[in-house]
């Protein structure tokens, strides 16, 4: 999945919570957090501008209630 300046993350919401989804390179340093709040059951989705960051791996984390989901995204010039 290499991305080259930008791409949609979509998630599916089973239950109202708090969801947050943020973004980490390969340290473990937060780079970008795409969404943090309370939300209702549904289908939703975050831009990921990834045009200032360097090539590499990235993470991106989502937590929804008590469920944290991890995918890995490539960012390639």
């Amino acid at each position: 999945n290499p991305v080259r300046s930008s791409t949609t993350i979509a998630f599916d919401i089973a239950q109202p919570c708090r969801a947050t989804l943020r973004v980490y390179n390969q340290l473990g340093e937060q780079v970008a957090v795409l969404a943090d709040e309370e939300v209702l059951p549904g289908t939703y989705r975050s831009s990921f501008d990834a045009g200032g960051l360097p090539e590499g791996v990235y993470h991106y984390v989502l937590t929804a209630g008590a469920r944290t989901i991890t995918r890995s995204v490539v960012v390639v010039r």
